[in-house]
């Protein structure tokens, strides 16, 4: 980008979106790992309620700090929330003082966070968003280019392989054998 002129700016742009982009694919390999290791020590996994509970609070107040501080979106944090909400519902029953505290705490962190988040929102958050929305649009222009070269290249393959097997079908009989063409030797 040096080359064809870019200012500081511009590659500033460009590195916060390598930076965005990075962490979307990141997230995008790594959440399915784990959701899985989630499961292997949720309900069904032998590990006690009160156990994950206790998890719930550790990830939860973990969550939060991470959110407060930007590092991660807002439904990583609701998650965890909802997450700790649910098992101390599980484990401590609704009617208790220790849930009614823990509803509560919640409804109090999530007060903050959206105060938090508005008071960045009325400092200047938006020229951030005009920016995260341009390089967004660049984004999806992009993978919209390259969608269509994949079709593009999918149809060909597709078109070769009619006409491979039009080719072998012609050339001496075969047989189809669990939905593959075989050609007679």
């Amino acid at each position: 980008m040096k080359k064809v002129g870019a200012t500081a700016e511009e590659l500033a742009n460009v590195e916060k979106l390598y930076g965005i982009e990075r962490e979307k694919a990141m997230k995008a390999l790594l959440d399915p790992l784990l959701d899985y290791r989630k499961s292997l020590s949720g309900e069904g996994s032998g590990v006690t309620a009160l156990d994950r509970f206790n998890a719930s609070k550790l990830e939860y107040e973990q969550a939060k700090s991470d959110f407060a501080a930007g590092l991660i979106d807002q439904s990583a944090f609701t998650d965890a929330g909802q997450d700790y909400f649910g098992l101390a519902r599980d484990v401590l029953g609704t009617a208790t003082s220790e849930f009614q505290s823990i509803r509560q705490q919640l409804i109090a962190d999530s007060t903050g966070l959206l105060d938090t988040a508005r008071s960045a929102f009325e400092r200047g958050a938006p020229e951030k968003l005009v920016a995260i929305q341009e390089a967004a649009n660049t984004i999806a222009a992009q993978q919209y280019q390259q969608q269509v070269i994949g079709n593009q290249w999918l149809e060909q393959l597709a078109s070769q392989n009619a006409a491979i097997l039009a080719a072998m079908q012609a050339g001496g009989g075969g047989r189809y054998v669990n939905g593959i063409w075989i050609a007679a030797a």
